[in-house]
């Protein structure tokens, strides 16, 4: 046997998201992640996969936001093999999952979650499911035409917030809710 790795000798793991959907040709994955865990995971090296009822450990060649996370494995090199991951578990080992509150993050539009968010001329995008950082700026996640999207968080963008009506007015660019 070769030699022991760090990851074979934490017990115990934190659930940070499931494997969603194939995306392109090249075996990369989708990855729907608990927003408390986005940053982590966007700086792993490696991702923990529920393969019948095992943690299998596969390091991330490549990743990229386009619509969530997507994500190249090694070892996943085409659909075929991708496909077999859909659903899964994703992990991190218990040690290294701290997840961080939005209070902890003091994001600045973490209360509009849960408001509708309206474009000027598109009329209702949907609800804000939740309000994420990225390392430009803040992002809310919402469920648009049957797929989760990201839009800004900007004074260049918002036009007005209805605390009352629990609604946000943005006024988007053109093309960027484009699928």
């Amino acid at each position: 046997m070769g030699e022991k790795r760090d990851w074979e000798t934490i017990p115990g793991f934190t659930r940070i998201g499931v494997v969603g959907k194939t995306h392109g040709a090249a075996g990369e994955v989708k990855i729907h992640i608990d927003d408390a865990y986005l940053e982590i995971a966007l700086e792993t090296s490696f991702l923990f996969v529920d393969r019948a009822g095992s943690q299998v450990p596969y390091e991330v060649e490549g990743r990229r936001i386009a619509r969530g996370l997507v994500v190249k494995l090694s070892g996943i090199d085409d659909t075929g093999q991708a496909a077999l991951l859909t659903g899964a578990a994703v992990s991190l080992p218990g040690s290294v999952s701290t997840p961080q509150d939005d209070d902890e993050i003091g994001l600045e539009y973490a209360h509009l979650t849960g408001y509708t968010m309206v474009d000027k001329k598109w009329g209702s995008l949907g609800r804000i499911k939740t309000v994420t950082a990225f390392p430009q700026q803040e992002m809310a996640v919402l469920d648009y035409q049957d797929q989760e999207v990201l839009v800004p968080l900007n004074q260049a963008f918002i036009t007005s917030v209805d605390s009352s009506q629990q609604s946000v007015v943005v006024d988007l660019p053109a093309g960027l809710l484009d699928q």
